[in-house]
């Protein structure tokens, strides 16, 4: 499927497929299925497809309904969240990066320059990982 929303262009054929989720059979009411895609610039999307029971339904009268399918673009905390909610630890970890067991992450607030906040999440795209992560990698490695 393929959608431009809001300028951008979305295209199942082209992004990568990161992450699915199904529930019941195709040609059953409540079919549901998604799929998590990533586009070639990092930027996350949703394709979801199901039947007339299903959230993707789709009024064709009164009291009429169809099934339907939809493409929603995703920022980073909706996209972790959804591979939270639906796939494995393995996944959430090779998506954004590994988690510490113990969790210990301190939420600080930086300013930084239009030019320099650019280039901090063009590196972090190029590099498939947040902002905070490649971050902190940089402060490790200027560390060493």
């Amino acid at each position: 499927m393929k959608k431009i929303i809001r300028g951008k262009k979305y295209d199942t054929d082209t992004a990568e497929l990161v992450g699915e989720y199904q529930y019941s059979y195709p040609g059953q009411f409540e079919y549901c299925l998604e799929e998590l895609y990533r586009k070639r610039t990092g930027e996350f999307f949703l394709y979801g497809t199901g039947g007339p029971l299903s959230k993707y339904r789709e009024t064709t009268g009164q009291n009429e309904w169809s099934g339907s399918e939809a493409i929603t673009p995703l920022d980073l905390v909706d996209a972790k969240d959804w591979v939270e909610e639906n796939c494995d630890a393995e996944t959430y970890e090779k998506l954004f990066g590994v988690v510490d067991d113990d969790g210990e992450k301190v939420i600080t607030t930086i300013s930084l320059s239009k030019p320099v906040a650019q280039m901090l999440e063009q590196q972090a795209i190029d590099h498939r990982v947040p902002k905070s992560e490649w971050i902190e990698k940089l402060i490790k490695k200027e560390n060493q």
